[in-house]
């Protein structure tokens, strides 16, 4: 049997990229704001997904952090962050008490490059309805998420939320590899 691309919920395609990246230091929350401002667009829709040293926080990004209640960004507890939209993403990571590493990617412009796109699925057959804004998704056996969705249907079968991620393709040495990963977008259940 044969699958098609499109069965196998993956895509390859080509498009222009480029990445930058560094080290920073940021005193305050507002500091990593003004960051993130200057490198991704505030006009689109901007998610992200932040893991903490004792939660993982999922929300909105447009001059600063949107999460629901008790799932505040912080500084002090940030282990790594991924700010992103359709066209890039800031990925943040923590290098030592005092520092981070930062990349971002920007799938606008750059080189041409080649990507496989992957509907990844995110864990949790069950959800409960927080807000207008926010929705809870959980096991029985204790995980959750709170997404900044409301209205979500999911089950068992094909409606489930996914995360849309990207790999970058290198060719070094004759060898193909992948060199970069990063989030484009939350993909919704058709239920």
């Amino acid at each position: 049997m044969q699958l098609q691309q499109s069965e196998m919920n993956f895509n390859m395609n080509k498009i222009k990229t480029f990445s930058k990246s560094g080290t920073a230091s940021w005193k305050d929350i507002e500091e990593l704001n003004t960051f993130l401002k200057v490198r991704i667009s505030t006009e689109k829709e901007n998610f992200f997904v932040a893991f903490m040293h004792h939660t993982v926080s999922i929300g909105t990004f447009h001059n600063d952090f949107q999460s629901y209640q008790c799932r505040e960004v912080s500084l002090k507890h940030l282990l790594n962050i991924r700010v992103f939209n359709e066209n890039g993403e800031v990925y943040i990571w923590r290098r030592g008490e005092n520092g981070f590493n930062w990349r971002h990617r920007n799938d606008q412009e750059g080189s041409d490059c080649d990507v496989v796109d992957v509907k990844q699925v995110l864990w949790s057959t069950n959800v409960e309805v927080l807000d207008s804004d926010w929705s809870m998704l959980f096991e029985e056996r204790g995980t959750e998420l709170i997404v900044p969705f409301a209205n979500l249907k999911i089950d068992t079968k094909e409606n489930r939320l996914k995360i849309l991620t990207r790999h970058y393709i290198d060719y070094k040495n004759y060898q193909a590899g992948y060199i970069d990963a990063r989030m484009v977008k939350f993909i919704l259940p058709d239920g």
